[in-house]
């Protein structure tokens, strides 16, 4: 499957600690069958900013990791994204 980015509006919260993102919809067809469906994030933008791999925390939960070339969740769980999100405390 491609790649597509996605855009949320976060103006709601101008200046959050941190932001979770959750995986909900994970499916395995099971032992031996074809079909599995996992989330792969490639980056993560706050106001604009690339913000850092170190401030990538996926929960135990989602079996998953984040390393340089991203983060993978392979079940449900969460992606916590740690702030501040303001310009220069990246």
């Amino acid at each position: 499957m491609d790649a597509r980015p996605f855009r949320i509006d976060l103006s709601g919260a101008p200046n959050p600690k941190s932001i979770e993102i959750r995986y909900i919809n994970d499916q395995w067809a099971g032992d031996g069958l074809p079909g599995d469906r996992n989330l792969f994030i490639k980056s993560i933008k706050v106001n604009g900013q690339l913000v850092p791999n170190g401030k990538l925390h996926v929960d135990e939960q989602s079996h998953g990791y984040t390393d340089d070339s991203g983060t993978a969740m392979y079940t449900n769980g969460s992606l916590w994204v740690s702030g501040p999100f303001i310009e220069g405390c990246m």
